[in-house]
């Protein structure tokens, strides 16, 4: 706000109340500190056009098709940059989180800006107007579990009749799971040499099998790595 940037935002399924209650983000939005855009009714800035309907339940999909063919119908007609905000998972990107089909979607956007899935995922559908990108979550959730991954964003040129979407890579606390199936102290060293490449301290998952190990032996090598750590389990 103090620098004159503009922002826009849509609200996610973690941001609708359940409850009959005000949704933290609408303070930014009362405040003018960002533009609440989440109702499916286009917002201008400068010659860009912006389209966002906020999380939509699975069994309401089928009452917001004439509100896409609606959108459709505005975007055809704007000549500049056409975005669209959504919350949902697509189905050729994750079938067990798709909600919908690429081709229930308006076609007529230069770029489509997902939310939901918390994978990075970038997809060009034949059938749209430009690309369809999930930066994913900014953070490691608990549904992830303890992984090796990169979270970011994407910084989108939309200077040219083509979107560009370029990944930024943020830095997040290091994780990893790592399994021990024998030789206890060289794996245990390994863990180590890898913790002291981290500029922060990681979140480890460590797995051993075996039936011969023991526990007493294990907590003792372990103590080794749990000063070196956020968490160990």
């Amino acid at each position: 706000k103090q620098n004159s940037l503009e922002s826009f935002f849509i609200l996610g399924e973690h941001d609708i109340s359940r409850i009959r209650a005000t949704p933290v983000p609408y303070v930014y939005h009362n405040l003018e500190f960002s533009k609440y855009i989440g109702r499916g009714e286009p917002a201008y800035y400068k010659d860009v056009m912006i389209a966002g309907i906020d999380k939509i339940r699975k069994n309401e999909i089928s009452t917001f098709e004439e509100k896409f063919k609606n959108l459709d119908s505005v975007a055809k007609q704007h000549s500049g940059p056409k975005i669209l905000v959504l919350h949902q998972g697509i189905t050729e990107i994750n079938q067990f989180a798709g909600e919908l089909n690429a081709s229930d979607l308006p076609k007529n956007f230069t770029y489509y800006a997902m939310g939901h899935l918390h994978d990075k995922s970038v997809k060009q559908f034949d059938q749209l107007g430009g690309p369809l990108a999930y930066p994913g979550s900014t953070e490691m959730t608990t549904s992830e579990g303890i992984k090796e991954t990169e979270k970011g964003f994407f910084e989108v040129d939309i200077s040219s009749q083509e979107a560009k979407p370029n990944w930024i890579k943020l830095n997040t606390r290091p994780q990893f799971s790592t399994k021990i199936e024998e030789d206890l102290d060289t794996s245990i060293s390994k863990i180590l040499e890898k913790i002291s490449t981290f500029d922060k301290k990681p979140v480890v998952e460590i797995k051993i099998i075996g039936k011969d190990i023991e526990r007493d032996v294990v907590q003792t090598k372990i103590s080794q790595i749990i000063p070196q750590t956020l968490h160990c389990s």
